[in-house]
Parts: C-alpha cells; structure tokens; sequence
C-alpha cells in the first residue's frame, strides 16, 4: 500500500524513468510515492502503475478455482500488508449489484485470495475520475456497461516450479 506525495509531474524529454522514449507516456503523470510500512520514498512513478488498493464492500471479480471461472463478489476483510483479501461470492448473480439481502443462495466465503485472483469490478453508472491528458488534467465520468480490468485466468507460477535449482531431497536421491 502507498500513498502519493505532492504534485504529479511530468518528464519533458519523452524518455520514462526506464529508459523508455514514449509520446504517450510524456502526457501522463509520474508522483512521488510512499509505500510499505517504513515509508520508503519511489520517485517518478508512472499513473500506469498506481491503483487505489481494494476495500471492504467493494464489488470485484475473483478467479474461484472450484468453478474455473471468475465470479462477482465482493470483499469482505482486507490484509493490505500481506496482499491477501476474503472474499464472498455469490453464486445468484441476477442483480445488476450486489445485496446479500436479496440473494437466495448463501454466499461463498473465500479466505487467503492474492491479488492474481482479484480484479476490479467496474459496475454499471459508477461515478470514476479519468485522465484526459496533459491539457484537461482530470474530469468526473460514469461507467456505461459493467467493465472488468482482465478476464483471462491468473496465472499463477508455485515458487517451487519456478526455481530451476534441485531442491535438497532431488539432490540425496541422485546422490545414492
């Protein structure tokens, strides 16, 4: 989790921080941001990679691996820290929102979701904020149909198959 710290800025040379030459990326914002528990300072951090962070009650569709597909839910406790949400699913999703008054079915309760199986829900007439570029800065807007950031399946790579090295018992067996 972070925060921004001043003014946004913009680079006049074309070029990002990264060394990328880009027109598009000379009409965006870089802030300054604040991140993690100790506060650590970034510099320059393109608006492609800030992202307001998930809260309670939000509407959001989450990868359910029992389904093999994305379902609408809705958070229902947040561990920023750690990146790990639960999350209710309900599998009756006739209505435009979610009320778990309305809904026949019991929702679904999630535990321990990494952020690879969220994505923003952006619903029908919700209120948003879009940049229009350098020139008009910010304006107010409203969602026109029910938008979701990414619909493929997450890929999620296990920290024990992305590493080439042998681990320790590979190692003994070969050994004997």
């Amino acid at each position: 989790q972070g925060f921004i710290q001043g003014r946004g800025l913009f680079l006049d040379s074309h070029e990002s921080p990264e060394g990328q030459k880009s027109s598009r990326m000379a009409e965006l914002p870089y802030y300054d941001v604040r991140v993690g528990v100790r506060r650590q300072l970034r510099h320059a951090v393109p608006i492609t990679h800030l992202e307001s962070s998930l809260q309670v009650n939000e509407s959001v569709h989450v990868w359910v691996e029992e389904f093999r597909q994305w379902k609408i839910g809705m958070v229902s406790n947040c561990l920023h820290s750690a990146g790990i949400y639960q999350v209710m699913v309900f599998p009756d999703e006739m209505t435009e929102e979610i009320d778990p008054g309305i809904n026949e079915t019991p929702p679904l309760t999630l535990d321990n979701i990494t952020l690879e199986r969220i994505r923003k829900r952006y619903a029908k007439n919700s209120p948003v904020r879009v940049y229009r570029g350098r020139q008009v800065g910010w304006l107010h807007g409203l969602i026109t149909e029910d938008v979701v950031q990414d619909l493929r399946p997450p890929v999620v790579i296990s920290p024990r198959l992305a590493s080439p090295r042998k681990r320790q018992e590979d190692k003994d067996a070969s050994a004997s």
